[in-house]
């Protein structure tokens, strides 16, 4: 059960999936599938600073699917960006955008974000 600090329709919310976690020798993968979604998370096994240099998520992806696609010009940003439509194969190599980007695969909507994201400066 998770407890929401600013609980809005339910006090207690029922976390119903199945996980597993893959032991790295500095960290470790948590992969959580749910019926509706699923999750990752890095945890490291250090108790000092860790510094994230580089993060990239590949994912294969059908050519003609349609994404919503926040162009970012830089890493300062107001995450107030126009979701530009577009099929996927028409972001090109080192685009860069902020999250969320919504994917529409034939009849199924795919939504990138970020949840529980404490002392992280964020995905783009």
């Amino acid at each position: 059960m998770i407890e929401p600090v600013a609980p809005t329709k339910f006090a207690q919310i029922h976390d119903h999936c199945v996980q597993a976690t893959l032991n790295f020798e500095t960290s470790q993968l948590q992969v959580r599938a749910y019926n509706n979604g699923a999750a990752y998370r890095w945890i490291t096994k250090s108790e000092n600073e860790t510094n994230i240099r580089r993060e990239r998520l590949q994912w294969p992806v059908k050519p003609d699917a349609q994404v919503y696609f926040p162009s970012e010009t830089s890493m300062l940003s107001h995450n107030e960006r126009i979701y530009k439509v577009q099929p996927f194969s028409g972001i090109v190599p080192d685009s860069f955008c902020s999250l969320p980007v919504l994917l529409q695969i034939d009849d199924v909507n795919v939504l990138f974000t970020e949840a529980d994201v404490y002392d992280y400066p964020c995905m783009f």
